[in-house]
């Protein structure tokens, strides 16, 4: 266990637990509604089990960082995959998006029950309570 922890050194727990939610995701690894656990709420990714115990995102973020390492190379979540996402600055991707596409003359308008960046070309939806 303690060889495949090291190989994933270079890599933050956090790191780790987005990269691992990522790779979840491209692969439909989607929670049931059926899975016992209320309304579909929640980042709709199914839970982490981890010998018959089923835990929920914010519990698996603090376990140990070995604990992680193993679950995400049992789920074929591998070193590869990561290395990847870390030489694309996957982990470093901005947040400031809106920010930025609005001063490059973008448009921010609200739209069916959120916020959306458009380009000022696009064609804008005909709605006469649009906030702007």
């Amino acid at each position: 266990m303690n060889d495949i922890a090291d190989l994933y050194g270079g890599i933050t727990k956090k790191n780790l637990i987005k990269g691992l939610k990522k790779y979840l995701r491209e692969n439909n690894v989607r929670r049931k509604r059926s899975d016992g656990y209320g309304k579909m709420a929640g980042n709709g990714l199914e839970r982490p089990e981890i010998e018959g115990v089923v835990y929920s995102w914010n519990e698996f973020e603090r376990l140990p960082k070995d604990v992680v390492v193993v679950y995400a190379f049992m789920k074929g979540c591998d070193i590869k995959y990561l290395i990847d996402l870390k030489e694309k600055d996957w982990f470093n991707r901005k947040k400031n998006y809106r920010n930025e596409k609005i001063a490059e003359g973008w448009q921010c308008i609200y739209k069916k029950g959120r916020y959306e960046v458009m380009p000022s070309t696009a064609k804008r939806p005909v709605n006469e309570f649009r906030r702007e």
